[in-house]
């Protein structure tokens, strides 16, 4: 067969239909083109590789190239910049989606992406498919979805219902949601630029690492919470039913794979304040001692949180990470290598592993928990007015058990 005889069959819309108004498409499409438009217009005339294109004197009649009409070549054009267009599309639609404070930071960028959008739609010329591609990134841009979260959080973070329930009152299942729900919302806040450069450990991290630095003091009013509403118990009994609760609490949170939640209970847990506590923890019933055991090892810090890590690896989102782990991997890449190597070359090994990093956060952050909001049970999680300092917390754990006469050493079975 000859191989003149393969003809890419396009529709017939006039020559005149695709004449592109906007100069930036047809230059990303040359710059993104696996291809050079030569070869592809070499290739689609029949060319031999090295050869030269024939001339219109050399085609003879009985030669198929003979019925190549302007408007065939029209045709090869609009596939041209269809292609164009399209690739334009969608790396704008890659873009917004996959990093949304760029135009958020940004209103002169954001401002040219919408206007190179709407010529594209006044041009009139787009096909169905890239008229939808179009209207749809410009809907995404005006809607400032960045904006609409902070504001969600913000809201979430804020209750304007006043706490009246109290935590014998708020079933376990209940407590462990809402605490997933207020840990991925924080979680999906963190920008990727803020884990760059060690933000967090500077002057300024509110305003370097704003979201780091919530995320972490949320992680620390948490762990009060925990350890307040423990002390809060006058008698030993009362300390033995709260901690098993709490304990109950973050065995769901482990099934609900908020990591960060049973790190924050178990924390508590150890903390001084409580870990003394030796009358409360030996008449803890064996069954709440092995479950906290068992998450007690899953989030411990041996080996850089080598159980942990595992895990992760295995779990699929949703899912919320401890973000400590991350920040001491890239607090180590920071300071065990330099940017620029002493023959002056970036060093592209460094960049790698925090780009590796940060997308791992990144997968995590991008698919949401299905739990509704339960005002009453937040406003519960989120009140701070009633919550000991530590000395406030070690003074009364020594009031509920004072110090033995006799010291030593005691394992508490946590």
């Amino acid at each position: 067969m000859n191989p003149f005889l393969v003809v890419v069959v396009t529709s017939s819309r006039s020559s005149r239909r695709r004449i592109s108004s906007v100069a930036a498409t047809q230059a990303f499409a040359v710059a993104t083109s696996g291809e050079s438009p030569k070869i592809m217009r070499n290739e689609r005339l029949g060319s031999t590789p090295g050869g030269s294109l024939s001339s219109p004197q050399s085609i003879t009649s009985t030669n198929p190239l003979a019925s190549i009409s302007k408007e065939q070549k029209a045709n090869e054009s609009t596939i041209a910049t269809t292609a164009s267009t399209m690739r334009v599309l969608n790396v704008l639609r890659h873009w917004l989606t996959k990093h949304p404070l760029d135009f958020h930071r940004n209103p002169k960028l954001k401002e040219m992406v919408l206007e190179l959008l709407q010529d594209m739609l006044l041009n009139g010329h787009l096909i169905a498919a890239e008229h939808k591609a179009a209207v749809a990134i410009i809907k995404q841009l005006e809607t400032n979805e960045v904006e609409e979260n902070n504001e969600q959080l913000r809201l979430l973070l804020n209750p304007t219902q006043v706490p009246n329930a109290t935590f014998e009152q708020i079933a376990v299942s209940d407590l462990a949601e809402q605490m997933t729900l207020i840990d991925h919302k924080l979680f999906c806040a963190l920008d990727s630029e803020e884990l760059l450069l060690q933000g967090w450990m500077k002057p300024g991290r509110d305003d370097l690492a704003p979201n780091v630095a919530l995320i972490s003091r949320r992680f620390n009013e948490m762990c009060r919470l925990v350890i307040t509403e423990i002390l809060s118990q006058p008698t030993i009994n009362g300390r033995i039913q709260c901690i098993e609760k709490w304990g109950t609490v973050a065995d769901i949170c482990r099934y609900l794979r908020n990591f960060n939640g049973v790190l924050q209970i178990m924390a508590a847990f150890v903390n001084s304040s409580i870990y003394r506590l030796k009358q409360t923890w030996d008449r803890t019933s064996k069954q709440s001692k092995h479950v906290i055991n068992k998450l007690q090892s899953l989030v411990h810090s041996d080996g850089k949180f080598k159980n942990l890590r595992d895990t992760l690896t295995k779990v699929d989102p949703p899912c919320i990470p401890y973000l400590g782990l991350y920040l001491s991997d890239l607090t180590f890449i920071e300071e065990s290598s330099q940017d620029i190597s002493e023959k002056k070359l970036i060093n592209f090994s460094k960049m790698r592993m925090k780009t590796h990093i940060i997308s791992e956060v990144r997968r995590f952050q991008s698919t949401p928990f299905k739990i509704k909001h339960n005002p009453r049970v937040c406003a519960y999680l989120l009140n701070l007015s009633r919550l000991l300092s530590e000395d406030q917390c070690y003074g009364l754990s020594l009031q509920l058990e004072p110090r033995q006469p006799r010291a030593g050493v005691t394992n508490l079975g946590v």
